[in-house]
């Protein structure tokens, strides 16, 4: 018997997608083993590392997209199914987004995986009701340090994501157990490519600052999404043909979110040399520079994406707002209102006192 796609229902973090095309890959790492004094492998192969795989993934965009956020969010993985098999935990390890003229908005994704499946493949239908798509037609791009963006013809982005399995040696727990104790993340880098119909812009060989905004709206005009950019071009080609017209393109290169962090409030407005004080507010997995006044050589620690901790340094520094920098060009980007104080003691003959 033969399953065609309609046999097929695709999952991600309990979102339905509209997928145009779909694939799971796995693969073990088994290698030879050879002696000094043999000329062929002796004895069985042996496992380099344990089984991984991946989901890789193709669909048109409808709205907000359910695995947008897992970009830069490392604090949950992604859950899928595929026709009655399901993994538990996967992360994204590549993401691009086609924006072609009066076409679809078009996702294609790989999410790598580091356990079992589980489950079996069952065929099953479903009935989808009509689903509006967003065109490329509907989009409003806005931007700086790239020139005129009317002139826009297409746009792509494409993340990479480092992301490798961890495992700790424990004897006795048998073959089978191929979870990994922890997920490590390396380098996160998003290239984004614009190509325009003429001449615009010029390029430094430094790079220069970019930003530019792909936002995103139904048939009503109403947003549904929106891309952001925000980084240094790193490359421009121009090109023509005798059957074509000049096209002009630049690539942005991006290593942090483009999300700006904001501070929304800190546990105490004052405090002595080691002491903890807690930071929340939103989209602090930008991982900012955090600073009092004018001093930012401070010590972090990252709690999730809205908290983090900040440890009080055994340093004279005058009373100021705590600050947040972007990591990539150092603009200030939140701030307190209220000034923060490092309290320290002060020794006097007869006693101990505050110095305030």
């Amino acid at each position: 018997m033969y399953s065609s796609y309609k046999n097929c229902i695709i999952d991600l973090n309990g979102s339905g997608i509209i997928a145009d095309n779909v694939s799971i890959n796995v693969n073990g790492s088994i290698n030879d083993r050879y002696l000094a004094n043999r000329k062929f492998s002796q004895g069985q192969q042996y496992p380099e590392q344990a089984v991984g795989g991946t989901l890789s993934v193709g669909y048109y965009l409808s709205g907000e997209d359910p695995i947008k956020k897992h970009i830069y969010h490392e604090q949950s993985g992604i859950s899928g199914s595929f026709g009655g098999v399901s993994f538990p935990s996967g992360y994204l390890t590549q993401y691009d987004v086609r924006l072609n003229p009066n076409q679809p908005v078009y996702i294609s994704a790989e999410i790598n995986f580091f356990d079992h499946f589980s489950g079996d493949f069952t065929p099953q239908t479903q009935t989808l009701e009509s689903q509006n798509l967003l065109n490329v037609c509907d989009i409003s791009i806005d931007g700086t340090g790239l020139g005129d963006l009317t002139k826009v013809r297409s746009a792509s982005l494409s993340f990479r994501n480092d992301t490798k399995a961890n495992y700790e040696v424990i004897t006795g727990s048998g073959v089978t157990n191929i979870k990994p104790d922890r997920i490590l993340f390396g380098k996160k880098i998003l290239n984004t490519r614009v190509n325009f119909d003429n001449y615009s812009g010029d390029l430094s060989i430094f790079g220069d600052s970019a930003q530019i905004s792909f936002e995103l709206s139904n048939k009503e005009g109403v947003k549904q999404t929106e891309y952001v950019v925000k980084g240094r071009t790193s490359s421009k080609q121009l090109s023509t043909s005798s059957d074509n017209v000049l096209s002009n393109s630049f690539s942005i290169r991006q290593s942090a979110p483009s999300e700006d962090s904001t501070i929304s409030s800190i546990s105490v407005l004052s405090g002595s040399p080691g002491d903890e004080i807690t930071v929340s507010g939103e989209n602090l997995h930008l991982d900012p520079t955090f600073c009092i006044g004018g001093y930012c050589d401070l010590e972090v620690i990252y709690v999730d994406d809205k908290t983090v901790k900040i440890v009080l340094p055994d340093v004279i520094i005058p009373s100021g707002n705590i600050l947040a920098k972007r990591p990539d060009d150092g603009e200030i980007i939140s701030r307190t209102e209220d000034n923060f104080q490092i309290i320290r003691p002060t020794v006097s003959i007869g006693g101990v006192f505050l110095r305030v």
